[in-house]
């Protein structure tokens, strides 16, 4: 093992490392993004947010951080600052998954519930 970050009281749901390795997202059941500084061992971003994320992904550059949560939400973060800087619902299914696409202009999102239909969404998630 090379290191632990303590800090989470509950269960972390998703991860996602940035581009150049340097930072790790972290989502949990306790609804809080975490940006981690892994040099530092630190948490670089903080927030609190109203519902539970259940996957996470980070675009091309690291600049961005798109979450999906268990109410269908989709929302796309400032990794810089913790900010929201768009949101959109998809009919209230869950996400299951989500991925950029290589050069961070798309977003795929996976959605739908055991037993029900699935989704899958492309989304234009800008420059």
């Amino acid at each position: 093992m090379v290191r632990t970050l303590e800090g989470h009281a509950i269960p972390v749901t998703g991860l996602a490392f940035s581009p150049d390795g340097r930072h790790l997202a972290v989502l949990s059941v306790e609804e809080r993004h975490r940006i981690w500084d892994l040099e530092l061992r630190s948490v670089a971003v903080d927030v609190p947010v109203a519902r539970m994320g259940t996957t996470i992904a980070c675009n091309h550059n690291g600049t961005r951080i798109a979450v999906g949560g268990i109410d269908g939400t989709v929302t796309l973060w400032d990794s810089r600052t913790g900010f929201p800087v768009l949101s959109v619902n998809f009919d209230g299914e869950p996400v299951n998954s989500l991925a950029f696409s290589p050069d961070g202009h798309r977003l795929v999102i996976a959605t739908g519930t055991p037993g029900g239909k699935g989704h899958i969404r492309l989304w234009n998630a800008g420059p």
